[in-house]
């Protein structure tokens, strides 16, 4: 396992819209207060194809740049699934995701269950912050497993 991959990090999940800034930023921010690298995951359907949604991504990828965060993307359907692979061969400590519109995805909620020890702090369209956290015992089995 190379050097990156040991290294514990936040982690920002965006869409492929432009209003994604908030969630970089507040991202920046969180992952400053704890000492740890920032990252940027998206995650777009498998047929979609870079042209179509290559615009906002390109953006999202220069405004992480310019947060000193990598991107990464990947293409599949399943977002909340490769997310929480992401989280695990990453060593996430944090999530950060916007919240969830009326009819959502269902994304944080597949997400806390396929990672229940990791929180995970939504950022609403004014900036407000809502959090999800572990059990007291789901985090002290992450921190043991973590050392």
């Amino acid at each position: 396992m190379s050097k990156i991959q040991k290294s514990p990090r936040v982690l920002v999940c965006v869409t492929d819209q432009y209003s994604c800034e908030r969630l970089i930023k507040a991202g920046k921010q969180l992952s400053d207060s704890m000492g740890l690298p920032l990252q940027v995951l998206s995650v777009q359907p498998a047929s979609s194809s870079v042209q179509e949604r290559g615009k906002a991504l390109d953006y999202l990828y220069r405004l992480a740049a310019r947060y000193d965060a990598s991107m990464t993307i990947y293409y599949h359907d399943d977002s909340a699934l490769m997310t929480a692979g992401h989280i695990k061969k990453y060593r996430v400590r944090q999530v950060v995701t916007g919240m969830p519109g009326q009819v959502g995805s269902g994304f944080v909620e597949v997400l806390h269950t396929l990672c229940p020890e990791v929180p995970i702090t939504l950022i609403s369209q004014n900036g407000e912050q809502f959090h999800i956290t572990p059990a007291p015992e789901e985090a002290a089995a992450v921190q043991f497993a973590m050392a």
